[in-house]
């Protein structure tokens, strides 16, 4: 075997737990078939393999390069753990590389706690992966090799990154992504994920993608043509018999004159070439236009995910987002109005707001139906290279400082008190039932995708009515332990011990709630699930 790409286990950062396959590896993966080198795709969650199992494939098949996956830091520690056993004893002769967003922006942190890492592919890796694989294994200097980033003479403290890679700027000359794994995730009830874009159009303060983005390429958006998209699309319902779609993007629109018109092609696209399907995307609330969002609907546009995160003053201010509380409310309400699902994505808690502008977007997600499990909690999370790392840090507000990486480096207090009693308080009371309605909202998406493939198009129509009941009712339950926490917060000024009792109070209620709704909506199912 000349090469392993791997995805380790890992922990999801945030809520959303539905896994996807690994596209940034899939690509990788078709670029090196396509330049003639043998590849293994080896992802933890599709191919069921622990730590343990991935350390006896890599000793089984002795890859010359093994290339593992960091786009969080939710797999640091299994990460780190499989290239000292690599080193060690799997596959001592291997060279070990590791790439993502999480590699490119915490590079000497990861140097300084596995030195036995060979090098770093920094941002995008198609451009490099080929050529530092090719001089490996003709014993070049593989250490010259553009868009990586190594140890020099073997030291910690001597980080040398090499010259840029040749940038990516027309993406239908990549291969489509090799689809290993599609088999594995339709049996697990998931859609095929497609990525018709790289990067996003906005500067929020909290996101690495648009500075990951315009480093790799010197472009913040890149859609790839609506002719390469829908031949991808075509080919998945040919070779998979598919029914639904989800989009990866972080933004599929993009643009307002380039990017709108090509969503409208691909609409245009998926109509003239009959491809019954239905999909989802992501995008910016001030992408949001009637016309287009109705010719997207009438394509198979299903959902959207729309990214506000704030409506208040002072997160307006801290995400740079750029988008008003008017503006907000006029996008769903044009989704509502064309009949489209959505999402919103909120953070609720960051550190400058207060409690009261806690409350102002509880009642705007509360407005929408949007106030549940998730965005209850969702609080700022403090990437590296995101720019209000720099803020925070300069402020001396970071956990662990500027230059600690570390899991705790996303530590910081809020400057209103009772912002931070608030979450804690739903952190007891809230937190434990999130897998519950996680396994129905689950269960939901896969009925939806397989639907049109059923035979009793009715039972699943029953049952999916059942599981949407179940998780509006959560919601409801959410809303009603939110607003008793929020009382609690404004008004109490007692001890911490009196803060927890009054937690786990509430915790059983929530907790007999929920059991009750799944007794009432026949989803039973759901309880038992999410302990499996």
């Amino acid at each position: 075997m000349c090469i392993v790409l791997v995805r380790p286990p890992f922990i999801p950062t945030g809520f959303d737990q539905q896994f996807q396959e690994p596209l940034n590896l899939c690509y990788l993966a078709a670029v090196l078939r396509r330049d003639g080198f043998d590849v293994h795709l080896l992802d933890a969650e599709f191919c069921d393999l622990d730590t343990a199992a991935i350390l006896r494939i890599i000793a089984d098949e002795q890859p010359k390069v093994v290339g593992l996956s960091m786009m969080s830091g939710g797999g640091l520690a299994e990460t780190l753990h499989i290239v000292k056993a690599v080193r060690q004893w799997a596959a001592p002769a291997a060279h070990i590389t590791v790439g993502g967003q999480y590699a490119t922006f915490n590079t000497e942190y990861l140097f300084r706690m596995a030195p036995e890492i060979d090098s770093v592919v920094l941002f995008e890796g198609e451009n490099v992966i080929s050529p530092l694989t090719r001089t490996i294994l003709s014993k070049g200097n593989w250490r010259e090799t553009p868009g990586i980033a190594v140890l020099a003479d073997g030291k910690a403290d001597h980080l040398r990154r090499t010259q840029r890679a040749p940038p990516i700027t027309n993406l239908d000359l990549l291969p489509l992504p090799a689809r290993d794994l599609l088999p594995r995730a339709i049996q697990l009830g998931l859609s095929p994920a497609v990525l018709s874009s790289r990067g996003c159009a906005g500067h929020c303060s909290f996101c690495t993608i648009h500075g990951f983005m315009r480093e790799s390429s010197g472009m913040a958006w890149r859609g790839r043509s609506p002719e390469n998209v829908v031949d991808e699309i075509a080919a998945l319902v040919d070779n998979f018999r598919v029914g639904e779609i989800g989009f990866l993007d972080d933004d599929f629109i993009g643009t307002r004159t380039s990017g709108r018109a090509r969503a409208s092609a691909i609409a245009d696209l998926l109509v003239a070439r009959k491809l019954d399907i239905i999909y989802n995307i992501e995008c910016r609330p001030d992408m949001i236009d009637r016309d287009l969002f109705a010719k997207l609907r009438d394509s198979g546009l299903r959902s959207v995910f729309v990214g506000i995160e704030g409506v208040a003053e002072s997160a307006i201010r801290t995400f740079h987002k750029g988008i008003s509380k008017d503006l907000a409310c006029r996008s769903l309400d044009i989704l509502a109005e064309l009949g489209v699902e959505f999402d919103v994505g909120y953070i609720l808690y960051h550190p400058y707001c207060t409690l009261e502008e806690v409350w102002e977007g509880y009642e705007f997600l509360k407005r929408y139906g949007q106030c549940d499990v998730h965005t209850a909690l969702n609080r700022l999370f403090v990437a590296p290279g995101a720019p209000i790392r720099e803020r925070l840090a300069d402020e001396g507000r970071l956990g662990g400082g500027a230059d600690d990486f570390s899991p705790r480096s996303n530590d910081y207090e809020f400057l209103d008190r009772r912002v931070g009693a608030l979450l804690a308080i739903l952190r007891v009371a809230v937190f434990p039932i999130f897998p519950y309605w996680y396994s129905g909202i689950k269960e939901f998406r896969r009925l939806r995708a397989e639907r049109k493939f059923r035979e009793d198009q009715t039972a699943a129509d029953d049952r999916m009515a059942r599981l949407r009941s179940f998780a509006r009712g959560v919601d409801r339950i959410v809303e009603g332990c939110f607003e008793e926490a929020f009382q609690y917060a404004a008004s109490s000024t007692g001890h911490n011990t009196d803060m927890l009792a009054f937690a786990r109070r509430v915790k059983e209620d929530v907790r007999g709630q929920t059991e009750s709704l799944a007794h009432l909506t026949s989803c039973d199912e759901c309880l038992c699930q999410s302990h499996g």
